[in-house]
C-alpha cells in the first residue's frame, strides 16, 4: 500500500482530481503484482477469521457439511473496508471511488489464478475471471483429517462433462474443509484420494447384531471363455447378477483383527464351489479378492434438480 502511494503516476492523478468533475479524466492505474495477490486473498476469504463465517459452533455440528452462497456485495464491502485504511481525506475517497472496477478486475483476475500460483502450476493466460456467483462449501468430519489428500471436484451437470472451477480447497482446521467455487455446481464429489489402490472390506447394515460384520465381494481370478466368460477381477454374479459377498472372519478379542489365514480359506471355497480356482488363494489372486477403488460420495445440489425439470420440458 505505501510503495502504490508514492508512484508518481498516483501522486499526479491525487492533484488531477481537485474537483469531482474531474475524476472521469483521471487515467487508469496498473496497480502491483503483490497487491493483485493480496487482493485476490482477501476476495477468498482467506484473511477472514473463521469465526467470522461460521459465528457458533452449533452451526457446524461433527460429522456435517454445509453449502452457501457468497454475497459479492460482501467481498466488495470488505476489500473497501481494507482500502479505507489509506483514506485521509475527500480526494482520496474520490480517488478510490475513479478506480474501484479497476481494483475489483485486478482482484477477480488474481482470484482465477490464485490456486494455480499455490500449486505451482502455470496458470493459463486467458484464464477467465470468477463467474459472477461464487459458492462453496465447509465440512467438518475426521474424514478430512483422516485423509489429508482428499479432493472436491464439482460439475456443471449430471453428466459430469464440465468440472466447476475450484477457487479455494483449504483445511483451516485439522477437520475442517473449506471450499469455494467459481459458479454454482450441479454435483459435488468428495473422493478418497486415489493415489494408490488399497484392500478393504465393505461393512454391513450397522446394528447391534452386525456391529463388527464385514464383507468382500467374490471376484474371477482368471479368465474364461464360453457359455458364461469372464475376465480376471470381474465380480462374480449369481441369481440376477446379485454379487457374491463373502464374509470376513475376524480374530477373537473385538479389536477388529482380520484372520487373514481364514479369509484367505473362505474366498478359495467361494470360487470352488462356483467352478473358479480350487484350495486357498495363492497372494496375487488374494489381492484380486481383496483390491478396493477409492470410495466416492456425491451431493446433488438445487442446480441439478433445475436442469433435469428444463431438460424434461424440452
Amino acid at each position: 500500500m505505501t510503495g502504490w502511494d508514492r508512484d508518481g503516476a498516483v501522486v499526479t492523478q491525487r492533484r488531477a482530481l481537485s474537483s469531482p468533475g474531474d475524476a472521469a479524466e483521471v487515467p487508469g492505474v496498473d496497480l502491483p503484482t503483490s497487491m493483485g495477490e493480496w487482493l485476490a486473498r482477501l476476495g477468498l476469504l482467506e484473511a477472514v477469521p473463521f469465526d467470522y463465517l461460521v459465528p457458533d459452533a452449533r452451526m457446524l455440528p461433527f460429522d456435517s457439511m454445509r453449502f452457501f452462497y457468497v454475497d459479492r456485495n460482501w467481498i466488495d464491502a470488505l476489500i473497501d473496508g481494507a482500502f479505507a485504511i489509506g483514506k485521509q481525506s475527500s480526494r482520496d475517497a474520490l480517488h478510490h471511488e475513479a478506480h474501484a472496477v479497476a481494483i475489483r478486475d485486478t482482484g477477480d483476475r488474481a482470484s482465477s489464478a490464485a490456486r494455480a500460483v499455490l500449486r505451482g502450476v502455470a496458470a493459463a493466460v486467458d484464464t477467465p475471471p470468477p463467474d459472477a456467483i461464487m459458492t462453496g462449501l465447509v465440512m467438518r468430519s475426521s474424514v478430512v483429517s483422516g485423509y489429508p489428500g482428499l479432493e472436491i471436484r464439482a460439475y456443471t451437470d449430471s453428466t459430469r462433462a464440465t468440472r466447476v472451477r475450484l477457487l479455494r480447497l483449504d483445511r483451516v482446521a485439522p477437520d475442517v474443509l473449506f471450499v469455494l467455487f467459481d459458479g454454482v455446481p450441479a454435483l459435488v464429489d468428495v473422493c478418497e484420494p486415489p493415489e494408490g489402490l488399497h484392500f478393504g472390506a465393505v461393512r454391513t447394515d450397522s446394528g447391534p447384531e452386525t456391529a463388527d460384520k464385514y464383507q468382500v465381494m467374490l471376484r474371477w481370478v482368471d479368465t474364461k471363455t464360453g457359455p458364461q466368460p469372464h475376465a480376471s477381477g470381474d465380480q462374480v454374479k449369481e441369481g440376477c447378477g446379485k454379487a457374491v459377498p463373502v464374509d470376513v472372519p475376524l480374530r477373537s478379542g473385538g479389536n477388529r483383527v482380520v484372520d487373514v489365514a481364514a479369509l484367505q480359506r473362505a474366498l478359495g471355497d467361494a470360487l470352488t464351489v462356483r467352478g473358479g480356482a480350487s484350495g486357498p488363494l495363492p497372494p496375487k489372486d488374494m489381492a484380486i479378492e481383496m483390491v478396493m477403488a477409492a470410495e466416492r460420495l456425491t451431493f446433488k445440489t438445487e442446480r441439478a434438480g433445475l436442469l433435469a425439470d428444463s431438460t424434461s420440458d424440452a
